[in-house]
């Protein structure tokens, strides 16, 4: 989501207290108008309310996806190695929107980088940039597992899965 609290408030706080503020001043003259003015501050107060709340819940979603992660190999699939040599392998993914695997693999392009999380209400969406490389993927087992598909992967093919399971 591309919007702050700051403008949250911009666009549709003062709105809604500049309709009120409106309504006040044609009261005595008319008073038609001021109900519709009321009426459009109330609209606009409701969708202030519901936005503010859709962003909250949008950060604890958020917070949800933070923590330590380990390869859970059960569910992993790569066609060239033995994941089992990389039982060893976790995925921490810090609140400062890093995220840092433990161990070098030739799943990944690097070690460390940059996650954005963005859920549009059907679909949520992590990106991952490994210093010039960004690969999105949708988040298909829920927020207690990151599954990167064969297409997310150095040298990945169709049906390889590389599944972290939150610890």
């Amino acid at each position: 989501m591309g919007y702050t609290y700051g403008s949250v408030i911009l666009f549709l706080l003062v709105p809604t207290i500049g309709t009120f503020i409106l309504g006040f001043l044609f009261w005595k003259k008319l008073k038609a108008v001021s109900y519709s003015l009321w009426f459009v501050g109330c609209a606009f107060l409701i969708l202030t309310i519901w936005t503010m709340i859709g962003h909250s819940i949008h950060d604890d979603e958020s917070k949800v996806m933070l923590g330590i992660y380990k390869l859970d190999i059960s569910k992993s699939k790569y066609h060239s190695d033995n994941l089992k040599l990389f039982s060893d392998m976790t995925l921490t993914v810090n609140e400062n929107h890093t995220f840092l695997f433990n161990r070098t693999t030739p799943f990944f392009p690097s070690l460390s980088g940059k996650w954005t999380f963005n859920d549009d209400g059907d679909l949520a969406i992590a990106t991952c940039t490994y210093d010039n490389t960004t690969i999105d993927f949708q988040l298909i087992d829920g927020f207690e597992t990151w599954t990167f598909q064969g297409n997310n992967l150095k040298n990945g093919k169709e049906g390889d899965l590389i599944v972290f399971t939150k610890k």
